[in-house]
């Protein structure tokens, strides 16, 4: 008997501590890091990426305002918890730093830019800086926006140049490097209707070309398909869709050959689907959410877009059909081009973790900032709040092929579930026993939907939301 209750005994402590640790899990908290720096006027992060631990490192860049207006750029590193651990310097005047990417030793690649050369460069996860390769010389002066590296393991890279110091006027500009940071190829595009070129994006395609973001015209924004040569396969123009400080986002689309685009339009922001040369329009979000997208992050589920609105910054996440499922605001707008020197409008602001996890980096006056939020918007040793309703409807395998699993939440009293392709046409609708059903992958008539994604959408008060895909 004494036995049995001091095993129950230890198996109750037990219960105790695990229950404790779990509490403590930083997978499982968010934190809000907000550290000033006296000899600073402003500052504004221009990337933040996530090391194997959940400990983050964040780019940024500053500005003193004096007579000479002195800017540089520094490197910051946070352990899981948000406590920093190290903050490196690494350029003071008019060069900049772009980072590309995390490798699988938590060690950052980055480019460092001055004048008319430039060079790689790698910082480890204790901050110590190292050289790749040699300096390069580029054609004219640049400044790199946003970098990242290709499926081949080199570095591409997109921003603008000096096109004439007499006339101050600027040139998009591409360069392709290799990972040893040889440069294998340049390409540069001048709008002459605008001086002040602005910042621009820059993602992949499955085919190995990349979708570049830039201005060529005297209205709206232009989607040009390169090889990684620099070589135009298509141009796309966008009308009304340029603001000078703010460029067209573009992030790849899960499991999909598209693209999603986030840019601002009179009123708002428009938020479209890119594929194959047409665009299609998703839904806009109005003024009085957001003023401007800064940033854009895309999940199987959701659609995340952080930027200014009046003098604070906003994160809002979005389902499928522009719902939106909760906001955030944070004092202080993420600062654009302008107070920055000629630094671009920083892109790369958000990273999410394995836990659903969201990590959002910006400036407030001479502050860096970074918070990291729950799945449901929220950080740690806040007031409880509702789980959102669209973590309560799960549907698997997705992707799918012959069959899909859906389940919500018995509480929520579902009666059926309708699912819709990505037209918003109803192609089913499914009575829920118990919270969950089977589909076979047909439309009402019988017949085989084709491959691509669709929208699940559950009838209760909530219109919990989710998105799939099918495969064939």
């Amino acid at each position: 008997m004494k036995t049995l209750r001091l095993t129950t005994l230890t198996l109750l402590l037990l219960s105790v501590f695990l229950s404790l640790a779990a509490q403590s899990d930083p997978a499982q908290s968010g934190y809000i890091y907000d550290a000033a720096d006296p000899v600073v006027s402003d500052q504004a992060s221009s990337s933040i990426f996530l090391c194997s631990d959940n400990s983050v490192i964040v780019f940024s860049n500053w500005d003193v305002i004096d007579f000479f207006n002195h800017s540089g750029n520094a490197i910051t590193k946070l352990d899981p918890q948000g406590s920093r651990l190290w903050r490196r310097s690494v350029s003071s005047g008019y060069p900049m730093i772009t980072g590309v990417d995390v490798d699988e030793d938590d060690c950052a690649t980055f480019i460092f830019t001055d004048v008319d050369c430039c060079q790689l460069y790698k910082i480890s996860s204790t901050g110590v800086i190292s050289e790749i390769g040699e300096p390069v010389t580029l054609p004219s002066s640049t400044y790199f926006h946003k970098a990242l590296r290709t499926s081949d393991g080199d570095i591409v890279a997109i921003g603008r140049a000096f096109h004439g110091w007499s006339s101050m006027y600027y040139c998009w500009t591409y360069c392709h490097f290799s990972a040893q940071g040889e440069i294998l190829a340049t390409a540069s595009w001048y709008n002459s209707y605008s001086p002040a070129a602005a910042s621009s994006d820059i993602a992949l395609m499955d085919n190995g070309n990349l979708l570049i973001s830039c201005a060529l015209g005297e209205e709206g924004s232009t989607i040009l398909e390169i090889t990684v040569s620099g070589d135009v396969i298509n141009r796309y123009d966008i009308p009304h869709s340029y603001h000078v400080w703010y460029g067209l986002n573009i992030t790849k689309e899960p499991y999909a050959q598209s693209h999603i685009l986030a840019y601002d339009v009179d009123n708002g922001i428009s938020i479209d689907r890119f594929s194959d040369g047409s665009l299609e329009h998703l839904f806009s979000i109005p003024e009085s959410i957001i003023g401007h997208v800064s940033s854009m992050l895309v999940t199987p589920d959701n659609i995340l877009i952080c930027g200014p609105k009046g003098s604070n910054g906003v994160l809002v996440m979005l389902d499928w059909t522009g719902n939106v499922i909760w906001k955030r605001d944070q004092s202080g707008a993420n600062l654009s081009d302008y107070a920055i020197g000629i630094g671009g409008m920083p892109k790369s602001l958000l990273a999410l973790d394995d836990a659903g996890c969201i990590y959002w980096a910006w400036g407030r006056s001479n502050h860096l900032v970074v918070v990291k939020l729950l799945p449901n918007g929220q950080v740690a040793n806040q007031d409880e709040v509702q789980v959102p309703a669209a973590n309560l409807l799960a549907a698997y395998p997705n992707p799918m092929k012959s069959h899909l699993a859906i389940k919500t939440d018995p509480s929520l009293r579902d009666d059926s579930v309708n699912i819709y392709n990505i037209r918003g046409e109803l192609m089913r609708r499914l009575k829920l026993s118990d919270g969950e059903t089977l589909w076979d992958g047909k439309d009402s008539s019988g017949h085989d939907c084709p491959s691509g994604i669709y929208i699940l959408r559950s009838n209760n008060e909530r219109s919990q939301v989710k998105k799939i895909s099918k495969i064939n």
